[in-house]
């Protein structure tokens, strides 16, 4: 138990006095006892120096009337007549009110020890429920307020890890970007040192190329010169290599050489247009200047012009390859060095053929021809698979033409072969004169034996192909107009021609003038008569054989006048037999009916008709009179008549 002194409670007494005032404390025990309990904090409160009302105060004051004010102007307050009980509560924390205290205990000691105190025990229901809400409310506010600390903090926390890694992110990124600027650097660093020589050799290639274009054209020649200055300080060796296309085909068409010879080289000059390239005054033709492996000797810095040739030889590249590329390089012997290159770019012109000469052979034979050509002309076969032989040279004074001959191997039908001759004027090939084409139909060959006079008959054979749609074409044969009397066709009208089927064409053939030679070649062409082309071909090779005379007559006949003469016949067969009557000389013997019906062993006379000749012509002549039957056209009997004119 507390003790207290007689000056303490003097004191309490002593201030409970000077506070007294005209307060009605309830009746209620309970009640006074807490009103008390609230006087004596509120003395505390006033020793240690707060004034209770002006905290009380402070909450009657109107806190909404504080806003919107305006700086220096006074604002009259107003003033509530009632608190909160959450501001009462506030108003007895700040005086240090507790309902429940060490000083309860102490009164209730001195209450059991005799002394009267006016504080009763609060321990109703009604207290109890009060503080339980108090404390809610402070857990409440409490945890609201560690929630609202944890969030700051986890805010906090979540800031500063985005902002690491925000920054380790932005770090990263810049030691990547600093690594591939390094790694670029060194690239380019290995770059320029790897091609630092091959800029350098790149530089000095274009320093020392030369770009120039020529126009060939089949068979003409162009002559170019190549200007060359000697890049040392001392006499030199240099070497002249031709870079040819590596295609065979262009390599063999491709004539390209170094002129050596002075003579040659002073003829192009004065005859021959520079192609590519100028002449000085002091370029002078040197005889022997290059050798023969194609090298110059060279003083420093001396500077020469080197004479080439280029002939084309090809009659087909102008649609195959616009662009040849040729190059001429230029070598130093001692030091190995390239001291000039010439890019040549070749573009092929077309040209002009002034004659084509065509011919038929027999396939896979070989084609045999002698041709003449004008007197002071060159010829050159531009073809390495024909072989010419000159027979007679052109600058013979003896005759007015040469004489060549060809030897061709022709393919298999239907193959043509096709090449080119060229005529120069000068013997160095250089200014062209005329070109010539010739062309070599392969055929068919078929060999035919025949009588004069009798008619022997043949069949050609051809395979229809269908035609260019497919349908079926129509045809129709045809022969030289020197042959059309000796041959006849069945079908001789335009016919059809199956395809896909081997078609059989017959032809009759008779040579009854005695001037035809003993051997003749008749050509036959197949052709179709809507789109002009060549379905067939045969070359028709006969052989003539003279007939079995059976009778020889002399006749004596005067120049210049006609005659008539008759000669009995007789038929030596059992039957009826019909006889046509041809002559070998039609001008000069005709007979006057050509056709004769016999009966069966009679007799006719034959009438002919001599025509008058005059005494310019031959005093002789042999005319060949053939009695051939007509159903089977074979010969019955040939007379012979020795006719002599006087």
């Amino acid at each position: 138990p507390v003790e207290v002194t007689p000056g303490v409670q003097q004191h309490r007494t002593t201030v409970a006095a000077s506070l007294d005032c005209n307060y009605a404390f309830n009746s209620n025990p309970e009640i006074r006892a807490v009103e008390l309990k609230l006087r004596q904090t509120a003395l505390e409160a006033y020793q240690r120096g707060i004034l209770p009302l002006r905290v009380v105060s402070k909450f009657l004051e109107d806190a909404d009337d504080r806003r919107g004010q305006v700086p220096g102007r006074e604002h009259r307050r107003k003033r509530k007549s009632e608190l909160l009980r959450v501001e009462f509560l506030q108003v007895l924390m700040e005086l240090g009110f507790t309902l429940l205290s060490d000083r309860d205990e102490e009164h209730e000691s001195l209450s059991e020890g005799g002394m009267p105190t006016p504080i009763t025990r609060m321990n109703d229901h009604l207290y109890a429920r009060q503080l339980e809400r108090l404390s809610r409310y402070r857990q409440h506010v409490k945890s609201d307020e560690a929630k609202a600390h944890k969030q700051l903090v986890r805010a906090v926390a979540k800031t500063k890890k985005r902002q690491q890694h925000g920054n380790q992110q932005a770090e990263e990124s810049l030691r990547r970007f600093e690594d591939e600027k390094n790694q670029l650097l060194r690239v380019l660093s290995y770059y320029r040192d790897g091609h630092k020589k091959s800029l350098v050799y790149s530089l000095l290639r274009q320093q020392v190329t030369t770009s120039l274009t020529l126009f060939p054209s089949f068979g003409d020649l162009l002559f170019f010169e190549l200007p060359f200055t000697n890049p040392y300080n001392h006499n030199d060796r240099f070497r002249l290599e031709l870079l040819l296309p590596s295609s065979r085909e262009i390599a063999v068409v491709l004539d390209l050489e170094i002129v050596r010879s002075s003579e040659e080289w002073a003829f192009y000059r004065e005859n021959l247009p520079l192609s590519y390239g100028f002449i000085t005054s002091n370029a002078h033709i040197e005889d022997e200047m290059i050798d023969d492996h194609n090298e110059v000797v060279m003083e420093s810095h001396d500077q020469l012009h080197l004479p080439m040739r280029l002939r084309w030889l090809d009659t087909g590249m102008e649609g195959k390859k616009s662009k040849i590329p040729v190059s001429v390089v230029i070598k130093s012997c001692s030091h190995g060095h390239t001291v000039a290159l010439f890019n040549m770019e070749l573009r092929p012109q077309p040209f002009v053929c002034h004659r084509v000469l065509r011919f038929s052979h027999p396939a896979s034979s070989i084609w045999r021809w002698k041709l003449r050509y004008p007197k002071g002309k060159f010829v050159v076969c531009m073809d390495p698979s024909v072989a010419m032989e000159l027979l007679r040279s052109g600058d013979d004074q003896a005759s007015n033409s040469g004489l060549v001959s060809f030897k061709c191997r022709v393919g298999d039908y239907p193959a043509l072969e096709t090449f080119f001759v060229v005529l120069y004027d000068d013997v160095y090939y250089a200014r062209v004169f005329e070109v010539w084409q010739i062309r070599i139909q392969s055929k068919l060959r078929v060999d035919v034996h025949a009588v004069l006079g009798q008619s022997v008959r043949h069949e050609l054979v051809i395979k229809g192909d269908g035609g260019p749609s497919g349908h079926k074409r129509h045809v129709m044969c045809f022969t030289p107009m020197q042959h059309r009397e000796f041959v006849q066709f069945r079908p001789a009208q335009v016919f059809t021609l199956m395809p896909q089927a081997f078609n059989r064409i017959e032809f009759a053939f008779c040579a009854v003038e005695n001037g035809a030679d003993t051997q003749m070649v008749m050509l036959v062409n197949l052709v179709d008569v809507e789109t002009h082309e060549l379905v067939g071909a045969w070359s028709v090779h006969v052989t003539l054989a003279l007939p079995v005379i059976t009778k020889t007559y002399d006749l004596r006949l005067p120049v210049g006048r006609a005659a008539q003469k008759k000669i009995s016949y007789s038929n030596p067969w059992d039957q009826p037999q019909t006889i046509m009557l041809r002559s070998s000389a039609p001008k000069l013997l005709v007979p006057r009916e050509p056709v004769l019906q016999l009966p069966s062993n009679g007799q006719a006379f034959l009438r002919l008709a001599f025509a008058a000749r005059n005494l310019s012509e031959s005093a002789s002549q042999d005319i060949y009179l053939f009695i051939n039957d007509k159903r089977t056209d074979q010969n019955e009997e040939c007379l012979l008549f020795q006719v002599t004119y006087h």
